[in-house]
């Protein structure tokens, strides 16, 4: 959970200084750097969505029902301008076990 609030606040505050494309923010945060996302709203105003970040490693094996792994920090642009996948459901949909993701919608 720690590593969450970290993970939010670094892009929410890292977000305004960065360089970014009109179409494509590029952030920086401790574990690497983000590529998002912008959308419009309803009354015309501009959201910057960071969306599927991996804030922990598959809950597989051993980790099953244990605390989240943190992350490991990536090398290249973390491209997080789609949904990650879901997370295991009943209802027979494809799923993946990785599935510890984290969206942030800003507007700044």
């Amino acid at each position: 959970m720690k590593g969450i609030l970290i993970i939010f606040f670094c892009i929410s505050g890292v977000a305004i200084a960065q360089q970014s494309t009109e179409e494509q923010p590029l952030v920086t945060a401790p574990i690497g750097k983000i590529r998002g996302s912008i959308f419009t709203s309803r009354l015309g105003r501009k959201i910057y969505s960071f969306r599927g970040i991996r804030y922990g490693e598959p809950p597989i094996g051993q980790q099953r029902f244990q605390p989240p792994i943190p992350a490991n920090d990536w090398r290249n642009v973390f491209d997080a301008s789609e949904e990650g996948p879901s997370c295991p459901h009943p209802d027979g949909k494809l799923i993946s076990e990785d599935c510890l993701r984290l969206n942030v919608y800003t507007t700044k």
